[in-house]
Parts: structure tokens; C-alpha cells; sequence
């Protein structure tokens, strides 16, 4: 039904469309004496509305013949029949229809009717008299149904506008001729519902306000919003009701293809998130389990290595070839353990006094990168930084650029002090990361070539758990670029350049 707010709006909007329609509408009870009158045709005849109220039709119309064309009209009402009919008063021309009036149990209790002067028709054949014109600029020219109903269910319609065609297929006189024509073409589905809330708001006078179906004439549904308010006589009694209905069944469509997507993505997340789980349980069932082993291998491949020295080179290459490829295994156990870590939002930065420029020269020696000249450039870099965090970004990026460039491709990481924070470069003079992949290069299992493509989402994370960023950019002179910016005990990074990638914790 709306707020009060809303309600008053919409009474005041409606009453002000039958005060402005130039159409006079108007009760009797069974005396014919008026309870009731409407409408700005009532200027045309020099009344006010409610002025007749109290006197008889046949003191108003100045007779006494039963017969006379309205009085028989009303009777017939009486009756329990309705009647159209035109007659001339006052020098005006007035086509009229005449309904019978009930009382909540179907009693006629008296007559309802509306007038509508039709002066310059009769006598200017083929133009619009001014009454039509503002009635059909109105009522008749707007994208809804509008219409004044009896409040019984048993009474005709005494007015519908002519967009009933084309919202339902059916003429008016299909509708004023058929007292039960609206509630024989709202849709069984919504029918018991709909007829529950007019119910309610025409027990309490309240404005109403339904959204529903209805039936085509060729049987497909159309959906409509419905808004009405009571017309009441003079006493204050309610006796008919005045309404429109707009055709809203695109709109209901397209809320049901919207509510329909977002069924289907509420269900692929969800399916996504068991996929997740899934790959987060894998991860830490699979790294856990190849630890062991591994460790087993590594410390092996280096005992070999370090204590038989009277091996020939081929030997000695062989044993060597293992103890980097178990380095290599081990580092990607570890960063799959890390992934699956951040991914239940377990890991924190723990932060300790560093020099990340002293860290990042024995990262690089242990490294011991085959085939490329790493070069360490540092400066008094002292920060409040996780030195085992730091090392994995260090290490991630330099293994990440041996990986990437071709053998003796020169390698080069950068320490420096930066507003008030760590910056870490990891640059070299190879092909440059393609400008398509630097959106997505941060991001897990997405990758250039070989490798799962964990490192640098490992690399953006740390960083973002910092409260700093990652990003990638070109080397001046060629090659790529790979900038990590780590603030001195920030949470939350102030500010963060264009192109930059935050890792999603």
C-alpha cells in the first residue's frame, strides 16, 4: 500500500483527475435524492461540487414525469439495470450512464451515474468540442487505463478509457457491459490475492496499490500496476472507485532475467568456492606431502655434493643438476604452502628491525643462479619489515627473471630508501613482460611461459601484507622491470601509483 505519504499523494493526484475531467459524476439513494457530486463539468452548469446534495432529481431537473429521460433512468437503476442515454439541459448536450448502486451484500441501495457534455459534437459536426479535447489530453493520451468503477461487484463499470485495447484486446464496451470483466481477466495465480487487497482497501478507504497478472484477449498474461483511491459523497461515504493501470510486463521481465543471472551467479560462486576449497585442500594435502621427500632428496643431493670430491665432472654435474632441481621443488612447496595459507587469511607480517639491503645479498648468493650475473646494488635500507617475507619476494623475483630472459641475460637488484618506506627493483635486460599479461601477472596460477605462476602472486601479496604494492613496468634501455615498495610500519599503503597491482588477500 506505500506510506502515508505516498497515499495522500496518490488520492490527492487521482481526486484531482476527476475534479479536472470535464465530466460531472454523481449518487441517489433510492429516493433520488443526490448523495454526491463531482467533476469540473459542473461549472459548465454553474454548480459546485456537492451543491445538489440533498435535493431529488426531480427537483433539480424541474419535474414530475416518471417517464422523463433521466428519472426513468435512475429507476431502472433501481431496479438493478444500467442505462446510456442522452438528453439536452441547460442548453448543453450530456451523454450519460446510469448504474445501479450496492451495498456491500449486492443491495441496490441506489444510482450512480456519469455525464459527459457533448454540446459542440452536436453542433459542430467532425470537430472536437473543448471538453473531449481536455478529457482526451488527460486521460485518453496517457500510457495506462483509466477508469471509475462502482464499489460493488456486481454494478457496470461507469467509466474505462480506451488503452483497454491495447493493454487486454478487449473494447470498452467489453469492459462497461460485463460487471464481472476484471475479476474474470486477472490470472487465477494472482486472483484470491488480489482481490484480498482490494477488499482491505476498500473496507478502510485507504488508497490501493497492486501489482498483478492479467489475461489477453488471445490469452498470453500482462502484467499491471494498479493504483486507485475511493470517491466518496458528501457524508463522507465511499461510492465508487477511480483508478489506472499501467502495463508494466517488460519490466517484470527483465526483473526475471536480472533475478534469473543472478541465480546462475549466486550458483557459480558457490560452485566456485567448493572448486576453491577443493584446491586449497589439494594444495595443502600435496605440499605436505612432497615435503617430506623433498627435504629428503635436497639434503642428500647437498651431502653428495659437498663431501665426494674425487667424482669426475660429469659425475659432479649430475649430482649438482639434482641439488638445483630439489631447490627447485622445495621453493615451490613452500610457495604453494604460502598460497594456501594467505588464501585462509593465516599468514601476518612479523615485523623486525631489517637491513633488507644486506638481505637481499645473501638471498642472491644462496640463490646461486645458474647462467646469469645477478649484480646487488644497496643502500642503508634499516625498516621494520618480515625479513622471512621479504626474502621470498627478493628470491621470487630474481628466480622469476633467470626463468624468463634468455642464458647471460644480466640481472640486477635494487635496494633503496623511498618516502619514507623500502623500495626493492628487480630488473633485467631481457624481452619485457608483454603489455596483455602485466594485468594479470600478479595474479595466481596465471603465467608467461613455464612455472605455476604462484611466485609473483606470492611477491604482490606479501607486499599488499605490508601495506605496500607490487607492479611492473619497463626497464629503461630494455627488459623488465619488477618495483616492490614496502612502507616503514604501514597497514594500509596512502597512496598507490597508476598501474600498480594490489594482491587480493
Amino acid at each position: 500500500m506505500g506510506n502515508d505519504s505516498g497515499a495522500r499523494e496518490e488520492r490527492q493526484l487521482l481526486w484531482s483527475l476527476v475534479e479536472q475531467m470535464p465530466a460531472i459524476a454523481w449518487t441517489t439513494d433510492r429516493e433520488l435524492r443526490f448523495t454526491s457530486s463531482v467533476g469540473g463539468g459542473l461549472a459548465e452548469l454553474g454548480l459546485t461540487p456537492g451543491e445538489v446534495v440533498g435535493r431529488t432529481l426531480q427537483d433539480y431537473f424541474e419535474t414530475d414525469d416518471a417517464e422523463g429521460t433521466a428519472v426513468a433512468a435512475h429507476q431502472a437503476a433501481l431496479d438493478g439495470r444500467s442505462t446510456r442515454y442522452e438528453q439536452n439541459w441547460r442548453g448543453r448536450r450530456y451523454a450519460s450512464h446510469v448504474v445501479p448502486l450496492r451495498d456491500e451484500s449486492g443491495r441496490v441501495v441506489g444510482a450512480a451515474g456519469v455525464a459527459l457534455d457533448v454540446t459542440e459534437r452536436m453542433w459542430e459536426p467532425g470537430a472536437l468540442f473543448e471538453a473531449e479535447a481536455k478529457y482526451q489530453g488527460l486521460v485518453e493520451t496517457i500510457p495506462a487505463v483509466t477508469y471509475i468503477d462502482p464499489l460493488d461487484e456486481w454494478g457496470d463499470s461507469l467509466y474505462v478509457s480506451p488503452q483497454v485495447t491495447e493493454l487486454l484486446g478487449y473494447t470498452q464496451e467489453d469492459w462497461l457491459t460485463d460487471p464481472g470483466f476484471w475479476r474474470d481477466h486477472v490470472h487465477p495465480g494472482d486472483a484470491d490475492r488480489v482481490w484480498e487487497e482490494w477488499v482491505r482497501a476498500r473496507d478502510s478507504g485507504s488508497p490501493y496499490q497492486s501489482e498483478y497478472r492479467m489475461l489477453h484477449r488471445d490469452g498470453h498474461e500482462v502484467w499491471v500496476s494498479e493504483r486507485a483511491v475511493m470517491l466518496k459523497d458528501a457524508a463522507g461515504r465511499p461510492w465508487a472507485v477511480q483508478g489506472v493501470m499501467v502495463d508494466i510486463t517488460e519490466r517484470k521481465r527483465v526483473e526475471e532475467e536480472l533475478e534469473r543471472a543472478w541465480q546462475r551467479e549466486r550458483e557459480a560462486a558457490a560452485h566456485l568456492r567448493d572448486l576453491d576449497d577443493m584446491k586449497n585442500l589439494l594444495l595443502h594435502a600435496v605440499a605436505h606431502d612432497l615435503r617430506g621427500p623433498i627435504a629428503t632428496v635436497l639434503g642428500s643431493a647437498m651431502v653428495l655434493e659437498n663431501s665426494l670430491t674425487d667424482l669426475d665432472d660429469d659425475k659432479r654435474d649430475l649430482i649438482r643438476g639434482v641439488t638445483a632441481g630439489a631447490h627447485k621443488l622445495n621453493r615451490l612447496v613452500n610457495d604453494l604452502l604460502d598460497l594456501e595459507r594467505l588464501e585462509r587469511g593465516l599468514v601476518e607480517p612479523d615485523r623486525r628491525s631489517t637491513d633488507v639491503g644486506e638481505l637481499a645479498r645473501r638471498v642472491v648468493v644462496e640463490l646461486n643462479v645458474k647462467f646469469h650475473e645477478v649484480q646487488v646494488e644497496t643502500e642503508n635500507t634499516v625498516s621494520a619489515v618480515d625479513p622471512v617475507q621479504v626474502e621470498r619476494i627478493i628470491e621470487n623475483l630474481v628466480v622469476n627473471s633467470a626463468r624468463h630472459t634468455p642464458k647471460g641475460t644480466p640481472i640486477w637488484v635494487r635496494v633503496h630508501r623511498r618516502d619514507e618506506g623500502t623500495q626493492i627493483l628487480v630488473e633485467d635486460a631481457g624481452p619485457g613482460v608483454p603489455q596483455d599479461l602485466r594485468e594479470v601477472i600478479f595474479e595466481p596460477f596465471r603465467h608467461g611461459g613455464e612455472g605455476l605462476g604462484i611466485g609473483l602472486s606470492l611477491v604482490a601479496r606479501f607486499a599488499t601484507l605490508h601495506g605496500g604494492w607490487a607492479r611492473v613496468g619497463d626497464r629503461e634501455g630494455g627488459g623488465a622491470s619488477f618495483e616492490v615498495f614496502l612502507p616503514d610500519g604501514a597497514v594500509v599503503a596512502e597512496a598507490v601509483p597508476d598501474g600498480v597491482g594490489l594482491a587480493a588477500s
